[in-house]
C-alpha cells in the first residue's frame, strides 16, 4: 500500500512538472513572438518613413517645375527625375487647379479637366492653405487591391490656394514586407492616421468590421507614443497582442499584432510531445502498481492455502 501511494504522489508530481515545462514553453514562444513582432514594427516604421519621404521629395520636385516651367515638359522631367522604385506610386501624380479640375495627370485614361474638387485632400488645403504635407486614406474600401493612400502638397501663390499636386500610393506599399512577416498566417500590420483614419492594413478589415473610431490604439497611442496591449481585433475577430509606435515626423501610428493562435500552433508539437511522455509515465506507473496488486493478490491466496493446509495438518495429527 505504501508503495501504491508512493507511485500515485510520483504520478502527480510528474504531471505538476510536466504542465509546468508547458506553461514555460509557451512563455517562451510569447515572448519570441513579441521579440520577433518589435523587429517587425521597427522595420515597418522605417519602411513606411522612406516611403514618404520618397514621395514627399517627389511632390516637391514636381511642384517646383510646375510652378517654374512648362506644364508641357512636366512629364520629360517626371521621367529624368524617376528613382528606380518610381513604380510604388499606383496612379503616379495628379495635378489639380483652384476649382479642382485635373490639369495634368500621367494617367493617360485619365479624363482631362475631371472634377476633383470632392477629394478630401483638395478640401482639406481649401481649408488650411499652408504649405504642408497630406496623407489621408483615398477610400474606405475592405478590398485590398482597392486600397489608395493619397499624398498631397498645395500650389501656392503667397498664401493664396492655386491647386493641388496629388500623388496615390496603393496601400499594399505601405505593407509589402507583410509578405515576409514571420508571426505566423493571422498576424496583421497596420497604418492609421491620428485623425482615426485606417490608412492601410494587411489583412484587410472585414466588411462588418467595427467604426475606427472605437479601436484600442487611440486611447493607448495618445498616452504614450510606444506600447503594446492585447485584444481581440475589432477589424477582423482574431485575437492578438499588439504593438505600436507614433511616427516622430508624420501623423501616423504603425501597428504589428501577432496571434494568439499562431502562438499555440507553433507549440502543438512540444505539447504533444510532453503529453505523450506523461501519458507514457503514467501507463508505466499505473501498469507497475497493478503488477503489484496482481502479484500481492497471489501472495496473499498462497498464504491463505498455506494457513489453510496447516490447519488441516494439525486437525489430522490431533485425530
Amino acid at each position: 500500500m505504501a508503495i501504491i501511494v508512493a507511485t500515485t504522489a510520483l504520478i502527480g508530481v510528474y504531471c505538476l512538472v510536466a504542465f509546468s515545462n508547458i506553461r514555460a514553453m509557451e512563455r517562451e514562444r510569447l515572448e519570441f513572438s513579441e521579440a520577433e513582432a518589435r523587429k517587425i514594427l521597427l522595420s515597418f516604421e522605417t519602411h513606411s518613413v522612406r516611403l514618404l519621404d520618397f514621395a514627399d521629395t517627389y511632390l516637391r520636385a514636381a511642384r517646383h517645375f510646375y510652378m517654374t516651367e512648362s506644364l508641357d515638359d512636366l512629364p520629360h522631367f517626371l521621367d529624368e527625375v524617376a528613382p528606380p522604385k518610381a513604380d510604388i506610386f499606383s496612379s503616379a501624380l495628379a495635378i489639380l487647379d483652384a476649382q479642382g479640375r485635373l490639369v495634368y495627370s500621367s494617367d493617360r485614361n485619365a479624363p482631362r479637366n475631371a472634377d476633383l474638387s470632392d477629394q478630401a485632400a483638395f478640401t482639406h488645403f481649401q481649408l488650411q492653405p499652408t504649405d504642408h504635407l497630406f496623407i489621408g486614406s483615398a477610400n474606405a474600401s475592405t478590398v485590398a487591391s482597392h486600397q489608395y493612400i493619397h499624398i498631397a502638397r498645395p500650389v501656392l501663390a503667397g498664401k493664396t490656394f492655386r491647386g493641388l499636386m496629388l500623388l496615390t500610393i496603393h496601400s499594399s506599399q505601405i505593407a509589402a514586407f507583410y509578405r515576409d512577416m514571420t508571426l505566423g498566417p493571422n498576424s496583421s500590420a497596420a497604418m492609421f492616421s491620428m485623425d482615426k483614419t485606417l490608412l492601410a492594413r494587411q489583412p484587410p478589415p472585414v466588411a462588418e468590421a467595427a467604426p475606427m473610431g472605437t479601436l484600442q490604439i487611440w486611447a493607448d497611442s495618445e498616452a504614450k507614443p510606444e506600447g503594446r496591449f492585447s485584444k481581440r481585433s475589432l477589424l477582423d475577430g482574431v485575437q492578438r497582442t499588439f504593438l505600436y509606435r507614433r511616427l516622430a515626423d508624420y501623423p501616423l501610428i504603425v501597428v504589428v499584432g501577432f496571434a494568439d493562435s499562431d502562438v499555440s500552433e507553433g507549440l502543438k508539437p512540444a505539447v504533444r510531445a510532453s503529453i505523450f511522455e506523461a501519458s507514457l509515465f503514467v501507463a508505466t506507473a499505473m501498469a507497475f502498481c497493478v503488477l503489484l496488486l496482481v502479484t500481492e493478490k497471489r501472495n496473499q491466496r498462497l498464504m491463505d492455502a498455506e494457513l489453510a493446509s496447516r490447519a488441516a495438518a494439525e486437525k489430522l495429527e490431533r485425530s
